[in-house]
């Protein structure tokens, strides 16, 4: 389905991350396979609360690509079927996600998935417990009865740095799953301790223990995931949240933070884009729309200065198109 030259960003389906992924620039769909995961609903019960993400999915991601979907934080096995019916009536061209450790109900509804769909199964292994997958992975499949040719295997490091050195040898038939994608969070889980009004470089270790473990002798090269310009996790429910922007380089994310939005503070992104358009590793406005919203904001030419979901998209939005363009054009890649 796709090579290691290609981009798997894990992201939650929340509005923030759906509007960045709308807004990505048509010719780099292509290059990009998201994984979603199924954020709970605070009131509306999990059934209701599925269908209605498919439907949003299906108007912001579009019927013309492939997705994953992890239901990882609905505890209902009946939600999951009840999303991939909807989607199906859509288009949404999704692709169900399991884990090592998924219980039965799970598993039964990602068999049925497959039997509506024929498109396969993800399985998406801790690698904290890799010395387990080796195990584990022949007797899933079996129960699956999926073959390996139609499994996606992701390795999640979560919040650590990758090890494909040491772990790709313990993961079995390396060759013959459909791909193999390693992803690696490690945004900061809190931005509270960062200092105002000042930018502070973040190092992207996902991108740089990758892009190294790339040069090795690796039997299978993965393909690159990381969770965008959020930490792994379940996606916080309200808070006090501030004024940030979140941008991506080559080598690292530069954040800075401005006051809190319940004190008024959200004007605070105005100096932050204007200061932001000035620096060196800033791509232009013509680089995505994310960018082009910086610009906008910076110069006063937008409709004004957004809110905790607008910030997401537009860091998100750049840091999509940013990576994607990294893997397709970096000479180690």
């Amino acid at each position: 389905m796709f090579t290691h030259k290609h981009y798997v960003p894990i992201l939650k389906t929340k509005a923030g991350e759906r509007a960045a992924i709308r807004t990505l620039k048509a010719a780099s769909k292509p290059h990009v396979t998201p994984l979603f995961e199924l954020h709970p609903h605070a009131s509306t019960n999990e059934v209701d609360h599925a269908k209605d993400v498919a439907k949003k999915l299906a108007a912001d991601w579009g019927t013309g690509n492939r997705c994953f979907v992890d239901s990882m934080y609905i505890s209902s096995a009946a939600a999951f079927l009840a999303f991939f019916d909807e989607a199906r009536g859509l288009g949404l061209q999704v692709i169900p996600v399991v884990h090592t450790t998924s219980g039965l109900p799970l598993l039964q509804a990602a068999q049925q998935i497959h039997g509506a769909d024929n498109r396969g199964v993800m399985i998406r292994c801790e690698a904290s417990g890799i010395a387990g997958v080796g195990a584990a992975l022949p007797s899933l499949t079996s129960f699956l009865a999926i073959p390996r040719n139609q499994v996606d295997l992701l390795l999640d490091y979560e919040r650590r740095a990758m090890a494909l050195p040491t772990d790709v040898p313990q993961i079995p038939n390396i060759a013959d799953w459909r791909t193999f994608t390693a992803a690696s969070g490690v945004f900061p889980p809190s931005l509270a301790p960062l200092p105002l009004y000042a930018w502070q470089p973040t190092v992207r270790h996902c991108w740089h223990t990758w892009l190294a473990a790339l040069a090795g002798p690796l039997a299978r090269k993965p393909t690159f995931s990381d969770y965008g310009t959020r930490s792994p996790g379940k996606p916080p429910a309200g808070g006090e949240p501030s004024v940030n922007v979140r941008y991506a380089t080559a080598a690292d994310w530069q954040v800075q933070l401005g006051g809190k939005v319940k004190d008024g503070r959200s004007t605070d992104i105005y100096p932050i884009c204007a200061n932001l358009i000035t620096q060196h590793w800033y791509s232009g406005p013509a680089f995505s729309s994310g960018d082009s919203t910086f610009h906008d904001v910076a110069s006063h030419t937008s409709p004004g200065p957004g809110n905790s979901t607008s910030w997401v998209q537009w860091s998100l939005n750049h840091h999509l198109e940013f990576v994607s363009n990294q893997i397709q054009t970096h000479p180690g890649v």
